[in-house]
């Protein structure tokens, strides 16, 4: 009898220890699964201190640099990335929270062999991290994606979805973040002032800007200068118009190259224009024709790129249209407004 009531009693231990360990295991789990956290490795690091990733995805790798003040390609002929872009999508993998989902890998979460993966490194190479990104969660406002490091099997469901980031509006057949305007967004430059041409084909020299006095009586404190724009035809000054003379600028702005080249293909060139802002920085774009395409240099960056023959004619507007603009306009018809335009990288 008192050996029965001993093994009851032990059994009853047992069962009341199972019960306690499953709830505690159970706690734990809601605890770990519950908690914000960041990936490990990424715990006091930012974004801002990375200075060089790579990026593979299948057989496909891109790798970008940060140097002077500026991301680039070095790939592509080192041509600067977009920074806006670049700062986010690192930002994202190294300073997002999120929580654990699962201490098993499996494959629902999109982390496998052909994971995008993406390493990073600082400018000391002291700290260095590797994150695989899965599948994103779905839903068309949800920016969350599953993420895990290579040496863990725990998947975190991130907070951010740096893959959408990747991809939005990359042009076909390049590299993400590159920058593909002829005057890259990370010189930036203020307003233009001045344009000088320099050919002998070209009927007007330059084009210049002059601030007029507003009426004092309709002038608002808020209200900024005003400016009324010049052409210098055969060493004569005239008027133009404003519109066509803003539409021009702003075709120079958003203009995009078709590919970049080796800048030792350049051929040799007496026509450029140079480009004045207000703070009497100058970029020149040196103008270089060839049979298809029209080879344009910019002095200042040294890269060569290439333009069809009708956007790199628009360089040089004609008096006519300095005067009555066409609808749509020549400009709006080459480079449309839109992405990477004026408003947007």
């Amino acid at each position: 009898m008192n050996r029965l009531l001993i093994i009851t009693a032990l059994l009853l231990i047992f069962v009341i220890a199972g019960e306690r360990y499953v709830e505690h295991h159970v706690e734990s789990e809601r605890v770990l699964k519950s908690q914000l956290r960041r990936l490990p490795g990424n715990e006091d690091q930012t974004g801002d201190l990375v200075r060089e990733f790579r990026i593979e995805s299948a057989d496909t790798a891109w790798t970008y640099r940060f140097k002077n003040g500026n991301w680039h390609y070095p790939a592509y002929e080192n041509a600067f990335a977009l920074n806006d872009r670049i700062k986010s999508f690192v930002k994202e993998l190294v300073e997002s929270y999120g929580t654990v989902v699962s201490t098993k890998t499996l494959p629902n979460f999109g982390i496998d062999a052909n994971a995008l993966t993406v390493h990073l490194t600082d400018s000391t190479k002291t700290w260095k991290q590797t994150i695989q990104i899965g599948a994103s969660l779905p839903g068309s406002d949800t920016r969350e994606a599953y993420m895990k490091v290579p040496l863990a099997d725990t998947v975190y469901q991130i907070h951010a979805d740096p893959v959408r980031g990747l991809h939005w509006e990359r042009r076909p057949n390049t590299p993400p973040f590159i920058d593909p305007k002829i005057l890259p967004t990370a010189l930036s430059r203020r307003a233009m002032k001045q344009v000088v041409y320099h050919t002998n084909s070209h009927p007007i020299q330059q084009l210049d800007r002059v601030e007029i006095e507003p009426e004092k009586d309709k002038q608002s404190p808020t209200d900024g200068p005003i400016y009324d724009w010049f052409a210098t035809f055969s060493n004569k000054r005239q008027s133009v118009v404003n519109r066509s003379v803003y539409a021009y600028l702003g075709y120079l702005s958003r203009l995009k190259y078709t590919e970049l080249h080796d800048s030792t293909q350049m051929p040799q060139s007496e026509k450029y224009v140079v480009l004045i802002d207000d703070q009497d920085t100058a970029d020149t774009l040196d103008i270089g024709v060839q049979a298809s395409n029209t080879l344009v240099r910019h002095r200042t960056t040294g890269h060569l790129y290439s333009l069809p023959n009708n956007k790199a004619n628009l360089l040089f507007p004609t008096p006519t249209v300095l005067d009555t603009l066409p609808d749509p306009s020549p400009y709006q018809i080459a480079e449309p407004t839109g992405p990477f335009s004026l408003t947007s990288p």
